[in-house]
């Protein structure tokens, strides 16, 4: 009963499938004494122990804990050694900021983040003084610019699905003629690495100008850079997989042997226009379940919450992706390979990925209409806040938002949403964004003696507390969290690592066009480079005290690696009556020298003289960016 669901449990709402398959019942009205339970009947935010997921949650605190301040966030110390904070501290730097929000009915039935035409005006920029904004503990009285429905946005983002829905008609045509002779005619190339990657940089360029022509903060380049790189380990990763499958003979589509189930198992062949309609519902449901489990599996979690890692949401975003994604997802998909052709599998799937990369964006204000059936930038930015706790768990659905509304997790946007983990990621280093969270439930698992709990803790719901009650959430909005924004020292070092950034996506590119033909052992060695490289410009703008010697050998490296992917050999024999391979090898000598004698020159990368307070100031800045830090300032020098 709801009386009893309100009462403080271990199992929260967003832990559970049972309120989805609930509202399944009630929607179809097969058992209508099933009543679908809204998310804030089933436990009040302030209850001791009632808790959603925390997305990167690694330390056994209770909210009691997490909610005392100390009066430095950090423990002192006269010098910085380049580590990084326990998330202990971060834990209490951020509640030093963080407020629950106050109980404020015991009406189940009670929406604080449902606008009353009797509440006063909300705090927002224009009508409020950013120590007031910062102060405010309640959400529901912060106002939510983009969450109030625009003209404009609705025209804009329309526009993008007639294209979408052009583009999947011209599909349509080409795969009914591939259909009748499938000798005569090829099937376009929608793929990732084909299509996806200039659409991709083409529109980031877009976005970018247009944040910097309305002066809107939504871009910061250590962030941008770290997506960047983990959207190439992910590519490289499922580019190699594709290329072993071919030498071994198992063709690899998305990690899936699917032509070999489909030719050896499928049950059934659906194809002509009534199978590529359903392939595209039947791709989006299948990614809708992928999504929910990997946000209620710790291990699935532990991928997939990569993406949700960076702190800003704008189109670079959606490149920040687990590098064994695709892994943990063919169980989902594999469903398909019983019914579809791996034709058209592979003719859709890059289609909805695409869709889904236009959704990561501010730009565009809530829409009307066209979010009761497709995703929209509102229904996705919602998807990936961290706070509120109304938000986390909510909007699953990749192009379709059907699925969402079907079984109860379709959630408007309202409050103004914190994005990333509920804990910042303190390292713009890609590697250790994949391996993070692994090692926290690693950590995690330890503290208890029972195998089961071990094993709960990776099986189980993310937010699992093996010694206790479930991790706690800290409700709080933009103004008053804090996000992890440590920079490099100067406009040389940030020229320099965006330079090198630029060359190893460049590098990286060219290795994907031409990983069908590279042989296996040159591919492995370049890419296991690349993802060195990544990591150590990740590094960089973090002043980890190892970036100066990483980055020496990195450059050591650098010709020779250059060699390997024009050349596609080992050996240096290949470069005689080579021109262009010469060429190429005499360009990453020179950058590589240049770049030594750079180093040489360069400001110090690490402040050794940096106290803990000091490196706080300069690493922690409020979720609405570093010009809402300097309002704070000015309004502070002018009291």
């Amino acid at each position: 009963t709801l009386h009893q669901l309100e009462k403080p449990r271990q199992s929260s709402h967003h832990h559970s499938l049972l309120p989805h398959i609930a509202q399944i019942f009630s929607t179809f009205s097969l058992f209508p004494h099933i009543v679908p339970i809204p998310a804030h009947s089933i436990v009040h935010l302030t209850a001791p122990h009632a808790t959603s997921r925390p997305f990167c949650a690694s330390s056994p605190m209770s909210h009691n804990d997490c909610s005392q301040t100390a009066p430095s966030p950090f423990p002192k110390g006269e010098s910085f050694d380049a580590s990084f904070p326990s998330r202990n501290d971060q834990l209490r730097v951020l509640s030093s900021l963080s407020k629950p929000l106050p109980l404020l009915s015991n009406d189940p039935q009670y929406d604080p983040f449902v606008d009353s035409k009797t509440k006063k005006e909300k705090l927002s920029l224009s009508n409020s003084s950013a120590h007031d904004l910062a102060n405010e503990p309640d959400c529901s009285k912060i106002a939510n610019p983009l969450a109030e429905k625009s003209i404009s946005g609705t025209i804009v983002f329309s526009c993008v699905i007639v294209g979408f829905l052009g583009w999947i008609a011209y599909l349509h045509s080409a795969y009914l003629q591939w259909c009748q002779d499938p000798g005569a005619s090829v099937l376009p190339d929608t793929s990732i690495v084909t299509t996806g990657i200039p659409i991709f940089l083409i529109c980031i360029l877009v976005e970018w100008i247009a944040s910097v022509v309305t002066q809107y903060e939504t871009f910061r380049l250590n962030d941008t850079t770290a997506s960047f790189s983990k959207g190439l380990m992910q590519t490289m990763l499922d580019s190699f997989m594709s290329a072993l499958g071919d030498q071994l003979g198992v063709a690899l589509i998305t990690a899936i042997p699917y032509r070999f189930i489909f030719d050896n198992y499928r049950l059934t062949s659906i194809d002509g226009t009534l199978g590529f309609i359903l392939m595209f519902f039947a791709r989006d449901f299948c990614y809708y379940w992928f999504h929910v489990f990997s946000h209620q599996v710790a291990f699935l979690w532990a991928v997939h919450g990569v993406h949700h890692e960076p702190n800003e949401f704008n189109l670079s975003v959606n490149l920040s992706q687990g590098a064994i994604q695709r892994i943990t997802s063919v169980i989902f998909y594999l469903p398909l390979a019983f019914f579809f052709s791996p034709e058209l599998y592979a003719l859709v799937y890059p289609v909805e990925k695409i869709y889904g990369f236009l959704t990561h964006t501010k730009m565009i204000n809530k829409c009307y209409l066209i979010s009761n059936f497709f995703v929209t930038p509102s229904s996705h930015r919602v998807h990936h806040g961290g706070r509120p706790a109304q938000v986390i768990d909510r909007n699953f659905g990749e192009m379709l938002t059907i699925w969402d509304r079907i079984f109860g997790t379709f959630q408007e946007e309202q409050a103004p949403i914190v994005f990333g983990h509920v804990m910042p990621m303190t390292s713009f280093d890609p590697l250790e964004a994949q391996i993070a969270t692994f090692r926290e439930l690693w950590e995690k698992s330890k503290q208890t003696p029972s195998l089961w709990r071990k094993i709960l803790c990776f099986i189980g719901p993310p937010g699992y507390n093996p010694v206790g009650p479930e991790y706690d959430l800290i409700d709080s909005h933009p103004y008053n969290t804090l996000k992890y924004d440590s920079r490099l020292p100067g406009t040389a070092w940030t020229l320099y690592a965006t330079l090198h950034q630029v060359l190893i996506v460049a590098m990286g590119i060219i290795v994907l066009r031409k990983h069908k033909t590279m042989n296996l052992a040159c591919l492995a060695v370049v890419m296991l480079y690349l993802t060195f490289a990544s990591s150590n410009i990740g590094k960089m703008w973090d002043r980890n005290v190892r970036a100066l010697s990483f980055e020496t050998l990195r450059l050591i490296l650098l010709p020779y690696m250059v060699h390997i992917t024009v050349n596609e050999t080992f050996s240096g024999a290949y470069l005689k009556g080579n021109m262009f391979g010469f060429y190429a090898l005499s360009v990453s000598v020179a950058l590589a020298v240049s770049s030594m004698f750079a180093l040489k020159m360069l400001p110090p990368l690490v402040d050794r003289s940096e106290t803990e307070a000091q490196r706080e100031e300069r690493i922690w800045v409020p979720e609405h960016g570093r010009k809402f830090k300097e309002r704070l300032e000015m309004e502070k020098k002018f009291q």
